[in-house]
C-alpha cells in the first residue's frame, strides 16, 4: 500500500514462492509429524490438478524440482494407484510450509496438500507446485 495525501492504493504484485523460500528448512521427520498432525485438517488447503498431457509426474522428477526450489523431502509412501511425498519449505521471514503431493500413478492426476501456521502461504505455494510441474488445477 502507498498512502498519499490525495488517497491510500494497494498493488497486488504477483511473484514467485520459491523466491522467498531459504534453505534451511527443517528435515526431522518427528517434527514434521506432530506439526502435521497438531496443524491438523482444520489449516490444510487442498487442490486437485491434472498434468497438461495427462501423464503422470514421475516422484523422482518431483522430488528433484523441488529439491531445487528449496524444499526438502521428508518422507515418500506408495500403493498401487499413487505415490504420496512429504515435504518441508521455510520462508526467509521464517514460516515453515508442510506439503503433501500425491502423484496418480497411472494418469496426470496431482493433489497438492498444504498446512502451515500461516495460512496466506498455503496459496502461494500451491501455485508455485502448478507453475513448476505444468499443471491445471481442476
Amino acid at each position: 500500500a502507498v498512502k498519499t495525501s490525495a488517497d491510500v492504493f494497494y498493488f497486488n504484485l504477483p511473484f514467485d514462492m520459491a523466491a522467498v523460500l531459504s534453505e534451511d528448512a527443517p528435515t526431522d521427520k518427528d517434527y514434521f509429524r506432530n506439526t502435521w498432525q497438531q496443524l491438523g485438517e482444520q489449516q490444510q488447503q487442498a487442490v486437485m490438478c491434472m498434468t497438461g498431457n495427462g501423464m503422470p509426474l514421475s516422484a523422482d522428477m518431483v522430488i528433484n524440482t523441488m529439491k531445487q526450489n528449496n524444499t526438502v523431502l521428508i518422507a515418500q509412501r506408495g500403493a498401487d494407484t499413487f505415490e504420496v511425498l512429504y515435504f518441508t519449505s521455510k520462508t526467509t521471514a521464517g514460516n515453515v510450509i508442510f506439503s503433501e503431493i500425491s502423484l496418480q500413478k497411472t494418469a496426470g492426476g496431482v493433489k497438492i496438500a498444504v498446512r502451515a501456521d500461516t495460512p496466506s502461504v498455503a496459496p502461494l505455494f500451491q501455485q508455485m507446485c502448478i507453475r513448476l510441474f505444468g499443471l491445471a488445477a481442476r
